[in-house]
């Protein structure tokens, strides 16, 4: 019995498809081939043209096999059940494989690798420019409903979902898109990912799945995968962090930087330099020799290291450039960042220490009702008088002891007023 392999990637619903089979014999005499479906669902209306077949000695002899596709048939190819025929003491058996079209469609797919596209790709494609660590891919989608306006078919919770493989030092990277899709109906989505900066050189496949469900309970879904090349520049170093201990300062008297660099590139480095300059700040720090290894999962693929720098006295207010470089060979610069550090006036009242004032000053107007006016601006003064250099103030001279003697003033003029109060009472 030849194999049963009915429809096509394109096949359509709600019709009959039909498939010969072949029997052969190599029997000295005619063979009787009784014909049966075994777990063919009655949806499928399976049927056979002529049951038994006689095959002839030493001949062969076809029938004719009829499956009907129902609307809720799911997109690809499945096993819907077997054909057994039975001759004498003898059988033979093959299962019925039924391959329905989907009804989803890419239509377009146009890829852009940093700034260079590749229009119109294909399932197993390879995209054209190869990508670096750090680039943006971004996967630019039409996706097209293809039921006639005729059939007038919906297609619901249509989920695109794009998955790079062992990308992210072997780890996957994925995105899901979900939308609906009526009858004829085109949707575009774009999809952007960024290539890690821990990744080898090689060759990664891109995943694509589209799939959703009809109004008739059918599944559709449509898989392509490409090919996404990742390739290094021979020299590359990226300062990966630059950070402040502060972006701002006011009465600080000194402050640090982190600065982390990663080789991204081919090939080790085992001359780099690090750079931190500003002139203004008295910043000139000048790290030499140092090692990168080009492979990601070593740890000297990376330096890391804090600088801590004074900040000069009597430094004007305003925004101050900290110019980080990252060097090859100690003189080919490769990477370069700028951080701010903003220096504001020492002694402005920061606003959480106005809210707790504001909550001082109405507690006691609340507790003093015939000398408000006169109390809060005491403690007003009191806060906001307070000057740069007042740590160097004697604590019993202090803004803070006039503040904390006042307010246990307060506390006991309140205990011996609530005292006099209960005594008459009795």
């Amino acid at each position: 019995m030849s194999d049963i392999n009915l429809g096509g990637e394109n096949q359509q619903r709600d019709v009959t498809v039909t498939q010969q089979i072949t029997f052969t014999s190599t029997e000295a005499t005619n063979q009787s081939v009784a014909l049966e479906f075994l777990n063919v669902d009655a949806k499928h209306q399976a049927s056979f043209s002529a049951n038994p077949v006689v095959v002839d000695a030493n001949s062969t002899a076809t029938v004719t096999v009829s499956i009907k596709i129902p609307e809720d048939q799911d997109s690809g190819t499945v096993e819907i059940g077997q054909v057994k025929g039975t001759y004498g003491a003898q059988t033979v058996q093959k299962p019925i494989n039924l391959q329905t079209g989907s009804e989803l469609e890419i239509k377009d797919l146009d890829i852009t690798v940093a700034s260079e596209s590749d229009s119109n790709v294909q399932n197993s494609d390879k995209i054209s420019k190869e990508a670096r660590p750090g680039d943006t891919v971004t996967l630019d989608f039409e996706i097209k409903n293809t039921f006639s306006s005729d059939k007038d078919v919906d297609i619901d919770d249509v989920e695109l979902e794009v998955t790079i493989k062992d990308i992210d030092d072997g780890d996957d990277l994925e995105e899901t898109i979900e939308f609906d899709l009526q009858a004829t109906d085109t949707q575009s989505e774009t999809v952007t990912f960024t290539v890690p900066f821990d990744v080898d050189e090689d060759d990664y496949t891109v995943e694509i799945k589209v799939k959703g469900t009809d109004d008739n309970d059918a599944e559709h879904e449509v898989n392509w995968e490409i090919t996404l090349e990742v390739e290094k520049e021979r020299d590359s170093v990226l300062i990966t962090k630059a950070d402040l201990s502060q972006l701002s300062i006011s009465c600080d008297l000194d402050a640090s930087i982190t600065v982390r660099l990663k080789n991204i590139g081919s090939r080790s480095q085992a001359n780099g330099r690090l750079t931190i300059v500003n002139e203004q700040l008295g910043i000139n720090v000048d790290q030499q020799d140092i090692f990168l290894n080009k492979n990601i999962n070593n740890d000297d693929n990376e330096y890391s290291k804090s600088f801590l720098f004074d900040i000069p006295e009597n430094l004007a207010n305003g925004e101050y450039t900290l110019r980080v470089q990252a060097y090859r060979d100690l003189d080919e610069l490769l990477n370069r960042k700028d951080v701010t550090l903003t220096k504001t006036s020492c002694g402005t009242l920061p606003i959480e220490e106005e809210v707790v004032v504001e909550q001082v000053v109405e507690q006691v107007a609340n507790n003093n009702e015939d000398n408000t006016s006169g109390v809060s601006e005491t403690i007003r003064n009191v806060f906001t008088g307070a000057s740069v250099n007042s740590v160097e103030i004697p604590f019993t001279e202090s803004s803070r002891f006039i503040v904390l003697l006042l307010t246990a003033n307060i506390v006991v003029l309140l205990a011996i007023f609530g005292m006099t109060v209960a005594l008459f009472r009795r």
